[in-house]
């Protein structure tokens, strides 16, 4: 960069050269100094002020808006505002004069720049860009950059916090399958690995798995004969079609590329090719959470990231750029992590849950990590529904009640998706523990159950509706009895149809259980008899061990009723042979607020199976596209 400066300072050359080296010196300086000291800041707003007027003496168009994009992308670092308010000018010139190719480059870059704002996401002026974007291309022809805007609109819907994201999520993602056989997938670079991505994360967010599409994704993205176009350091490039930019596009540091057929080709950068398999072996897995086959993905996606954090360098890629994508692989592999103890719990794997507890509990404090909300907000959900499930009401309800864990405010800057389905879920299961009218804290059951019904009753994703119905089921033991048989044969009707679509059949068998137990405790006939095989046949088919001892259990007690002494040893036996793989809080052994009781026919063992569900919700939910 010295002689680069030396060579400016002290050399005359042609406009254009001149503009080029300044143009090349000024994005060295930006990616390899520190821009926030005040003298260096100075330097490079003083050499694109000078290269943005040297391009407009000589008519050089094309470093002139290169230089424009070089200069937003800088203000952004350090003035977020200021960053996204300086391409105003520079789009509507370009529109003017329809310099076609160079409004699709400093839209998206709008896009990407208003996308990065953290703490909150700027859906509607990213919208406003993609939709202009979309006008433009619709018009020319230019069917990957169509696409491409498709793809991302796409995305912005899924991480917006608006009642109907998940269908306009799937209104873009329709019309960027309606073009996409038309061009190839290295037209389309890794826009066309995004689009897959946002679709199986739609799904996973409305609880609808689609497992042929996660499995499809992870057999293309090992294909070592992909030719989408991606590089090993992140970039890749969309073709512009019909839009040629001839001189316009000829000198860009780097924003638009040629290709054979001298068309232009718009650069964007995303993830490496090891980042982006890792991503996609993590979204496969939330799609497959109830299979063992989610766990060997999510083990997969784990091992990925923590050996892409160990990269110290990346070829061509700036150190500052490094920096940045060694701690998302970090955030990535604290969330694959979280999501391997739900899925462990989901599975009864305590050892594994354990571990998972102890790692992110040495993790917390450290970089890039830093006991932010985010990250103590999973860590205490986690540790409130091991808690829960081993017994440990007490401690669970504390780790539950956490502020980060709170419902937040309606329209609040940094609320989202993840964020308010994580409280939801953490106020189901409080509400569990608090169901017990002995409970101390028992008054607080009726308004957090008021303050959750308006966001669990419409919310988008069926595993999270039917687990508030199931909940409000437990609370409405004051009602007559008739209300009490219909709500419960709702929320039956409910779990049967998740269970039909999901293959997740816990619901049917928690449902089965309470049902039982609340109508036929103390019934003797036929009807008792066939409720309570019913309800162990569901918990056979669960396979859980917590919901196989409850039905086994009501079993025994039914045949107990009815003097059917033989039938009687033969569930007593069958619930022994069950009752060592349940957690050692379950078995009375050394519980805090629970004994043995708690494995019965009605009590804290629904907090259990309830909360057992819940965590798989935020599994496919709150991890979905971050």
């Amino acid at each position: 960069m010295a002689c680069m400066d030396t060579v400016l300072k002290d050399f005359n050359m042609p406009p254009r050269d001149e503009a080029k080296l300044r143009l090349r010196y000024a994005s060295l300086m930006i990616e390899e100094t520190d821009i926030e000291a005040t003298v260096m800041s100075c330097r490079i707003e003083e050499i694109l002020s000078k290269q943005i007027s040297l391009c407009g003496r000589h008519r050089l168009q094309d470093l002139k808006f290169a230089a424009l994009h070089l200069q937003a992308r800088y203000q952004f670092k350090t003035n977020h505002r200021a960053g996204l308010k300086s391409l105003d000018k520079p789009i509507s010139e370009a529109e003017t004069f329809q310099h076609i190719a160079w409004v699709y480059a400093l839209r998206f870059l709008k896009v990407t720049l208003a996308l990065q704002i953290p703490g909150r996401v700027e859906v509607v002026p990213a919208l406003q860009q993609l939709h202009a974007i979309q006008g433009h291309a619709e018009r020319k022809g230019d069917r990957a950059i169509y696409v491409a805007c498709c793809a991302l609109e796409a995305m912005v819907h899924l991480r917006s916090g608006v009642a109907d994201r998940l269908e306009q999520a799937h209104r873009a993602i329709a019309a960027a399958r309606s073009l996409q056989l038309q061009v190839t997938a290295k037209d389309l670079g890794s826009f066309g690995t995004l689009l897959d991505l946002v679709d199986i994360a739609s799904g996973i967010a409305s609880g609808s798995p689609d497992m042929a599409k996660a499995d499809a994704l992870i057999v293309s993205m090992l294909d070592k004969n992909r030719e989408d176009g991606s590089s090993e350091n992140g970039t890749f490039t969309v073709l512009i079609e019909r839009s040629f930019g001839g001189n316009l596009t000829f000198d860009t540091g780097g924003v638009f590329r040629k290709n054979a057929e001298r068309k232009d080709e718009l650069v964007f950068s995303w993830l490496p090719m090891e980042d982006l398999r890792a991503l996609c072996f993590h979204i496969s897995a939330l799609d497959s959470h109830i299979h063992q086959k989610g766990m060997h993905y999510m083990n997969e996606a784990h091992q990925r990231f923590r050996e892409s954090a160990k990269r110290r360098t990346i070829s061509g890629i700036p150190p500052s750029v490094t920096r940045a994508r060694i701690d998302w692989n970090l955030v990535l592999d604290w969330y694959s992590m979280f999501a391997i103890g739900l899925m462990a719990q989901s599975h009864d794997d305590h050892t594994t849950v354990s571990n998972v507890l102890s790692e992110l509990k040495k993790r917390i404090s450290l970089p890039p990590y830093n006991n932010t909300a985010a990250f103590t907000r999973t860590l205490a959900y986690l540790t409130s529904i091991n808690d829960q499930s081993n017994g440990s009401l007490d401690s669970a309800l504390t780790a539950s009640s956490i502020p980060e864990l709170c419902i937040p405010e309606k329209g609040h800057p940094t609320t989202t998706p993840a964020r308010t389905d994580i409280a939801l879920l953490a106020a189901l299961n409080r509400l569990l523990i608090l169901r017990n009218p002995t409970h101390p804290l028992h008054a607080q059951t009726a308004p957090l159950l008021q303050q959750i019904k308006p966001l669990c009753e419409d919310h988008p994703n069926q595993y999270l509706r039917t687990a508030f119905r199931l909940v409000h089921t437990f609370q409405g033991e004051a009602e007559a009895i008739s209300h009490q048989k219909n709500t419960v044969q709702r929320a039956v009707g409910m779990a049967r149809q998740v269970g039909d679509k999901t293959q997740n059949t816990e619901f049917l068998a928690m449902i089965m259980c309470y049902f039982v137990a609340r109508f036929f405790a103390e019934a003797v006939g036929e009807k008792s008899i066939q409720a309570v095989l019913a309800a162990r046949s569901q918990a056979i088919k669960n396979r859980r061990p917590l919901w196989k001892a409850v039905a086994v259990g009501l079993c025994a007690n039914t045949y107990r009723r009815h003097g059917l002494l033989d039938k009687v040893g033969e569930a007593e036996r069958e619930l022994e042979g069950v009752w060592g793989a349940l957690p050692v809080g379950l078995r009375g052994e050394s519980v805090a607020g629970g004994g043995v009781d708690d494995v019965d026919v009605d009590g804290d063992v629904d907090a259990e199976g309830e909360e057992e569900e819940e965590e798989d919700v935020h599994v496919i939910h709150g991890n979905g596209m971050r």
